[in-house]
């Protein structure tokens, strides 16, 4: 397989301790032909210290082009997606390949071959990998994402009901044009929950590599961090998905209620009530044998009881909310997922 000439794009807003140690693995990829382009919205970004590190380390890498690319704020639609059409605005034209990914991620050696793979192999046009939440030991908060994060996991492998993730996505560059995505992603509040609807609207289905992982260390360590991922997540799928929103809702405000139920009248009644709470924990603990880093027992079995009522909680904020404040920025969002931004306070 001759290897396609790849544009790296890779969005950035503020820092954290896994940012620099994540944007080397991206220089160490064994992919043959690829540029790196940074992207931030303010050239004095936190995440601009970290990359002119990397731009000063550039000379061990002589076969990698690293750009840092000033966005600007966005005009339209979500800062993330003004910073990603900047990146392809200032990739190569010739590459024939873009690739997404957040940093704060892992990324083997190998990933970026695999990620796409199926595209230069004429598989597919829109590839995705997924990832693994490490969990710090004993922390109940990182535990109950990472489960949510596994589940999820679980879907991609459903041919139907895969989708893309921003953390690792790619696709052709003739298959943004095709579609207009940058006219598209000018608009929206997110980039790969929004893609997927584009691609559900065009019959097209995201190809799923379960080889291309990477682990994500950390995520949310506090129980204010989780709340607010999930309720990021349940935002987005309420404005490109919602019927799929109001129906995991009903599972999940049902599941929570009948373990309830059968929590009091066990505790009132017979030990034989406590069956569907005993289910839900070995279900748990079966999750917990497919994840390669899921921190202590009782971290992840608590982890487990308390994401289930955190998604009920979150999924009742998001039922009149039209609201979001990611990455400190607050947007209005329409049904259609077009915003604005909210002035600063």
């Amino acid at each position: 397989m001759n290897p396609v000439a790849v544009s790296l794009i890779v969005p950035l807003r503020g820092s954290d301790p896994e940012l620099e140690p994540s944007l080397r693995s991206l220089l160490e990829q064994d992919y043959p032909d690829y540029e790196i382009l940074l992207i931030t919205d303010e050239a004095e970004d936190p995440a601009a210290a970290i990359i002119g590190r990397l731009l000063a380390d550039s000379s061990r890498h002589a076969s990698r082009s690293i750009r840092h690319i000033v966005a600007g704020p966005a005009q339209r639609g979500g800062q993330k997606n003004y910073n990603l059409l900047a990146g392809v605005r200032a990739a190569e034209p010739s590459r024939a390949l873009l690739v997404f990914c957040d940093g704060g991620h892992w990324m083997p050696p190998d990933w970026l071959g695999k990620l796409v793979t199926p595209l230069i192999e004429g598989r597919a046009e829109v590839s995705t990998g997924y990832h693994d939440m490490l969990v710090p030991p004993g922390n109940t908060a990182s535990a109950a994402q990472a489960l949510c994060v596994l589940f999820l996991k679980a879907l991609q492998h459903v041919p139907a009901l895969a989708q893309p993730w921003g953390g690792s996505m790619a696709m052709t560059r003739n298959f943004y044009r095709r579609v207009h995505l940058e006219e598209y992603w000018s608009r929206q509040i997110v980039d790969d929950v929004s893609l997927a609807r584009l691609l559900k609207s065009a019959g097209t289905r995201v190809h799923y590599v379960s080889a291309a992982m990477v682990k994500t260390p950390g995520g949310s360590t506090s129980w204010s961090d989780f709340p607010a991922w999930l309720y990021r997540q349940l935002f987005f799928l309420k404005i490109y998905f919602p019927l799929t929103w109001a129906a995991g809702g009903a599972i999940g405000y049902a599941a929570a209620l009948g373990l309830v139920a059968c929590l009091v009248a066990g505790v009132m009644k017979t030990p034989a009530y406590l069956a569907g709470p005993a289910i839900f924990t070995v279900l748990g603990a079966g999750l917990r044998r497919g994840h390669p880093s899921p921190g202590t027992w009782g971290a992840w079995l608590a982890g487990g009881w308390m994401a289930l009522g955190a998604a009920c909680i979150s999924h009742a904020r998001t039922l009149f909310s039209r609201q979001l404040t990611w990455r400190g920025i607050a947007y209005r969002v329409s049904r259609q997922g077009e915003v604005y931004r909210l002035p600063e306070a």
